[in-house]
């Protein structure tokens, strides 16, 4: 799974978890210049996020442009709200997501909880219709207003989102910067999730400012990385940091700063 060569010796004692870069944190750079700083960066691959920037941009230019810089998409992440608000649009977006996954041999879709929650048998029904690619969805931040109070409850209690992933073959993203928002350690938030997680979505956190580059913050992410390491859990671990995050947002910069970020995740993950 790891090219070691790119990596050299601490690349090698990494043995079963891929490091991703989310696309969503440098959404304001050109697709092609997306895929190239991902793969001078070091990353194995990406995260697709589907947000308006790509809105009009076709599947098969998104494959051509990864396939040209040799940058595998392992994950798509679903658009974070149906355009309309409307639960049933949000699976259609869901189910469009599953597609280009299979269409760019992805292993896995990412999914924001919002209706799957309220509706079961949708997210069962999606979870059938991905078959061999598989179906995540993720804690939420403290703070997103969420109309269906069923659901509201379920994303405050962290035990019980899992719970209702696992009743639903569902996988779970750990997003960290989103369970600290709860003024909870992120190494309990493991706890909960490992049963059920894929992919655990990396960033920094203080005082309020989600998503900084790691080091910025005062989260505990060395430990939680060595953590990961330890139980294996994690197939994925993905990078994802807001663009303001970066001091400048010149490419050069933007490389420099994600290679630094990358070389931080993987210390992490060595023994």
């Amino acid at each position: 799974m790891w090219t070691v060569h790119a990596f050299g010796m601490i690349g090698a004692m990494i043995e079963t978890t891929t490091i991703l870069l989310s696309t969503g944190s440098i959404f304001h750079l050109p697709l092609a210049d997306v895929f190239r700083a991902t793969r001078e960066s070091g990353f194995n691959g990406v995260e697709l996020l589907l947000g308006p920037e790509l809105a009009h941009v076709s599947d098969d230019q998104i494959s051509r442009s990864a396939e040209q810089h040799g940058v595998p998409i392992r994950c798509v992440h679903a658009p974070f709200f149906a355009q309309s608000g409307l639960d049933e649009d949000y699976f259609c977006e869901i189910e469009r997501t599953i597609e280009l996954a299979r269409a760019v041999h992805a292993a896995m879709v990412n999914a924001h909880p919002f209706g799957l929650i309220s509706h079961p048998e949708q997210a069962r029904r999606l979870v059938e219709l991905a078959s061999d690619i598989a179906l995540a969805t993720e804690n939420m931040p403290q703070g997103i207003d969420i109309s269906n109070a069923d659901e509201a409850a379920v994303v405050r209690d962290h035990e019980a989102l899992n719970d209702f992933a696992r009743a639903n073959g569902l996988k779970m993203t750990y997003d960290v910067t989103h369970f600290a928002t709860w003024g909870k350690n992120i190494l309990a938030g493991h706890r909960i999730f490992e049963p059920t997680m894929i992919n655990i979505h990396v960033s920094d956190y203080i005082a309020g400012y989600q998503h900084l580059l790691p080091g910025r913050g005062e989260l505990p992410l060395r430990e939680l990385l060595h953590t990961a390491r330890a139980d294996g859990a994690a197939e994925f671990v993905t990078l994802e940091v807001a663009p303001d995050s970066f001091s400048r947002r010149d490419y050069a910069h933007v490389v420099e700063a994600l290679t630094a970020a990358r070389e931080f995740v993987q210390r992490g993950l060595a023994v």
